[in-house]
């Protein structure tokens, strides 16, 4: 018999089956599940609970992944988890009081609305996309506290949170006293108007698009400071910025004495267009009034008053400034070398707060070659 010959037999005979089999499966009810839709689901929440039932009795050694189950709470005698514990897309709605995570707790995407007194988490607690209004006193958070997009309204007082703290999209209004961020604090786009005195942020603090008006005397912000389009209009004497500082699209006209920032200062579309000198600026200098930087012209002008006794070549390591008061160089630079008579590179130095970095470019090329032009 040829191949195709069997084929074709084969395809008669199913085609006239078709019918007998598929009255048979309905008949006895050979694809219909054996267990409802209710069934199953009472059976999943048995079954967690007897997983948690299990966890308790071993111990609480470990992790505890309860992730998408029909849990709706958990057993009080529940006091401890030795991992991380993630309730992450379940019906959660209650904790047990006094309850410690070793690990992290996860409880994003949950209509959990509060949470128990005393809770202690050793990693991260996760917030995020839940209905949370409010925390317990004595909360302690050792890693993050992620808050973004819930209906937050106020904080604990006394709050320690070990990394960062992120308020972002919140209808959070005030921050507690003695607040305490190890990592880094966004409040971006909330209705914060003021910060609290004493406040700690380790990392970069972000106020960018929030209504913040002033901030607490003696601040102390271990990375960046945001305030970008924001209505502040001044800045606390002593501020101190480990990062860099964003001023950009502020109306702040000028900046506090003893201003220290350990990176970039940002100034574009600001007002500001002095820089104290007993402000300390590690990084560069970005948008400054250009109308206030000493021209090239204006700096040879000076350069014709000053007795020039070393190598030019070391204004390189004293030119990189951005910002300066063309007669307030002039006069201190002609101070200088009638004062002490000292080199060119001695009076820039001295004069160095005052200089822009647009000099930097040209101003070595061009006075090298100038050199034999300027008049003594």
């Amino acid at each position: 018999m040829k191949h195709s010959t069997l084929i074709s037999i084969i395809k008669e005979v199913l085609q006239e089956n078709n019918s007998l089999i598929k009255t048979t499966f309905a008949e006895e009810k050979i694809l219909i599940p054996r267990r409802t839709p209710e069934e199953r689901r009472k059976n999943f929440i048995i079954a967690t609970q007897q997983k948690i039932r299990q966890y308790i009795k071993n111990g609480s050694k470990g992790d505890l992944d309860l992730r998408n189950t029909p849990i709706t709470s958990l057993p009080d005698n529940l006091t401890r988890v030795g991992g991380w514990l993630s309730l992450r897309n379940t019906p959660i709605t209650t904790l047990p009081d006094n309850l410690t995570v070793d690990g992290s707790l996860d409880l994003s995407n949950t209509p959990i609305t509060s949470l128990p007194d005393n809770l202690t988490v050793g990693g991260w607690l996760d917030l995020d996309n839940t209905s949370i209004t409010t925390l317990p006193d004595n909360l302690t958070v050792g890693g993050y506290l992620n808050l973004y997009n819930t209906k937050i309204t106020s904080l604990p007082d006394n709050l320690t949170v070990g990394g960062y703290l992120n308020l972002g999209f919140t209808p959070i209004t005030t921050l507690p006293d003695n607040l305490k961020v190890g990592g880094y604090l966004s409040l971006y786009n909330t209705k914060i108007t003021t910060l609290p005195d004493n406040l700690t942020v380790g990392g970069y603090l972000v106020l960018r698009n929030t209504k913040i008006t002033s901030l607490p005397d003696n601040l102390k912000v271990g990375g960046d400071l945001s305030l970008n389009n924001t209505p502040i209009t001044t800045l606390p004497d002593n501020l101190k910025v480990g990062g860099d500082l964003d001023l950009q699209n502020t109306k702040i006209t000028s900046l506090p004495d003893n201003l220290t920032v350990g990176g970039n200062l940002y100034l574009n579309n600001t007002k500001i267009t002095t820089i104290p000198k007993s402000a300390k600026i590690k990084g560069r200098i970005y948008g400054l009034k250009k109308e206030n930087i000493m021209k090239k012209s204006e700096l040879k002008k000076v350069i014709k008053e000053i007795i020039i006794s070393e190598d030019l070549s070391r204004f390189r390591n004293y030119d990189d400034y951005e910002h300066g008061d063309p007669k307030q160089v002039a006069e201190k630079l002609i101070v200088l070398t009638e004062k002490y008579l000292k080199s060119i590179s001695r009076a820039f130095k001295q004069a160095g707060p005052f200089l822009s970095p647009s000099i930097k470019a040209e101003l070595w090329g061009d006075l090298k070659k100038k050199f034999d032009e300027i008049k003594v």
